[in-house]
């Protein structure tokens, strides 16, 4: 992952399950990890280097295997950690020993998803996942893709038996893919260079004053 290479990362929005001040994102006791700053205010990308493959690759490396992160620190304990793969999401905490300290929020995406096909407003949605209800076990789950699907007639028939789990925002002005969220805090998007994580952090900022994300819920314990 670079500044020159698009790489899609995913992963998942964190708070700490304790004290919602302690900062638990310390990996300057760890040598197989190196850290470097980027443009964009609060991100860090992480290096994690291993002999072994973490992934299942072919062995063959005499260099080793290096695995990169990044990673969006905020206030209150809470963080974005996303990567090539989530598997190396839960490497990275498990390796840092604060797995069981953390926990993804809530997001309330059947709100977001309701709210923006009723009245758009800065992003518009590209892709919804779903559960539907009414058709028993012929039909379980549906996924709509396009460049505003809220606009849809189809949609908007079909929503009052939608429970969406994951929406894509497409920003209105840039008409550009901005990132992708589910219900369980997880995130992902695609890393182009540096500036466009100033688009993730808006998207982000978005879902937090709109009221989208429930820190105080967890979301593996409420099922969303």
């Amino acid at each position: 992952m670079n500044t020159y290479q698009t790489t899609h990362v995913t992963g998942s929005l964190y708070v700490n399950r304790g004290l919602v001040s302690e900062n638990l994102l310390d990996w300057s006791g760890y040598k197989e990890i190196s850290a470097a700053t980027l443009e964009g205010k609060g991100w860090t990308r992480l290096t994690l280097n291993s002999r072994e493959p973490l992934l299942g690759e072919p062995t063959e490396s005499s260099q080793g295997h290096h695995y990169t992160y990044l990673i969006r620190q905020g206030d209150r304990g809470r963080f974005l950690l996303v990567s090539e793969h989530t598997e190396l999401v839960t490497i990275l905490l498990n390796r840092l020993g604060i797995a069981s300290q953390v926990r993804p929020p809530e997001i309330r995406i059947n709100d977001l998803v309701n709210e923006l096909a009723a009245k758009p407003s800065l992003y518009v949605m590209s892709a919804v996942y779903a559960h539907i209800e009414g058709y028993g076990q012929a039909l379980k789950s549906i996924a709509f893709y396009g460049g505003d699907i809220g606009e849809t007639v189809l949609f908007r028939q079909l929503l009052p038996q939608l429970r969406p789990h994951r929406v894509s925002l497409r920003d209105v002005t840039r008409r550009a893919e901005v990132l992708s969220v589910g219900a369980r805090g997880e995130i992902s998007f695609t890393y182009t260079n540096d500036s466009n994580l100033i688009d993730v952090d808006d998207g982000l900022r978005f879902l937090s004053k709109k009221g989208y994300l429930n820190w105080d819920g967890d979301a593996l314990s409420t099922g969303a």
